[in-house]
């Protein structure tokens, strides 16, 4: 993962899974530049809290969609009513964009994809783009990917191993 990141421009970069309908960080590349940080391993978001859930929740189906807004409603969890139509700008521009109404620049997630589905997200834990980007810069889009292609070669390294369970029965307390 590191040897992959290693042309990011000295960001820090993370990988995220899908488990359940929570994002959680299960590797980080700390960047090189003057300010970095080093995100904790193991934390997790409901996927429309994040911009790395955001790319995984625009590849799931409708009927997922839906129940993952049912999931949502049901613990409290804020689900934008306008999330759809962001989830459609996300498959067309290819990535999410982090949301910060105070920041010119927010970070960015691509999603992670096999036979169409987003099984993991790469996420640029930076102010990298500017809040309206509409295309993201090559050498980013180059690393998703290159990890894509990774996980074609080696699907095992992406196997969920809870997918067999409910994603309503998992909780991150």
């Amino acid at each position: 993962f590191r040897r992959v990141l290693f042309r990011s421009g000295g960001e820090t970069a993370s990988l995220y899974v899908r488990l359940g309908w929570y994002a959680v960080r299960i590797a980080t590349a700390p960047g090189t530049g003057e300010v970095t940080h080093a995100p904790r391993l193991g934390e997790a978001h409901p996927l429309s809290g994040h911009e790395a859930g955001c790319a995984m929740l625009a590849y799931l189906s409708g009927g997922d969609f839906a129940r993952y807004r049912a999931w949502g409603d049901a613990r409290r969890i804020r689900v934008p009513r306008a999330l759809p139509d962001e989830l459609a700008a996300i498959r067309e521009r290819g990535f999410a964009r982090g949301v910060s109404d105070a920041e010119a620049r927010v970070a960015a997630a691509f999603p992670i994809r096999v036979s169409g589905e987003a099984v993991a997200a790469l996420a640029v834990e930076a102010p990298v783009l500017k809040r309206d980007a509409r295309r993201a810069p090559a050498d980013w889009t180059e690393i998703a990917a290159h990890v894509e292609a990774l996980l074609h070669a080696q699907p095992a390294l992406f196997e969920n191993p809870y997918g067999h369970i409910d994603p309503d029965m998992i909780d991150r307390k």
